[in-house]
């Protein structure tokens, strides 16, 4: 939501309508804090909860006993939510702090979640939308640009979009 939509919101919570006789307000607090958020659909406290896995993940998973060689499975676990901009969490980390396997991590998971049809709270997009967002974010150096373009030219996606996206989400989409 921009500036101006959050005032219009808050112009029209002032408004209020009679109820058995009971001036009541159109919009309660919580409908005009739901209405206000600036991007996505998760308020701040939704986001909280769901950002904690990750913190969560970091903890378990630090306090296994790893052989030397799979040292770096902690890190790739957990740094699926991070961004290459340090906007990402549970640690915050940059583009020089994220190896190309946590990267492609981040890709992954930001693609399963687009595109997952059995999550209850949204649907799933269409390639062409998924592509779109993921462009937005390539801008935004939240993820790599060049392992996207990678991504959306690959064998892979073509094998992952038969086996697991309904027919309704293959469409066309353009290489970035």
């Amino acid at each position: 939501m921009r500036d101006e939509d959050i005032e219009k919101i808050e112009e029209i919570s002032l408004y209020t309508y009679l109820k058995d006789g009971k001036e009541v307000q159109l919009l309660t607090n919580e409908e005009k804090y739901n209405l206000s958020i600036r991007k996505g659909t998760l308020t701040a406290e939704e986001k909280l909860i769901m950002n904690s896995h990750a913190k969560l993940s970091y903890d378990m998973l630090t306090a296994l006993p790893f052989p030397k060689k799979y040292s770096n499975v902690v890190h790739i676990a957990v740094n699926h939510h991070e961004k290459l901009n340090g906007k990402g969490y549970p640690r915050g980390l940059s583009e020089k702090d994220l190896v190309l396997e946590d990267r492609i991590m981040i890709l992954a998971d930001i693609f399963e979640a687009l595109t997952a049809s059995d999550r209850p709270y949204k649907g799933a997009k269409k390639l062409s939308e998924v592509f779109k967002i993921l462009s937005f974010m390539a801008k935004d150096n939240e993820i790599d640009a060049d392992l996207l373009k990678f991504f959306q030219n690959s064998k892979t996606l073509e094998e992952y979009a038969k086996d697991q996206l309904l027919p309704m989400q293959i469409d066309e989409f353009k290489s970035i």
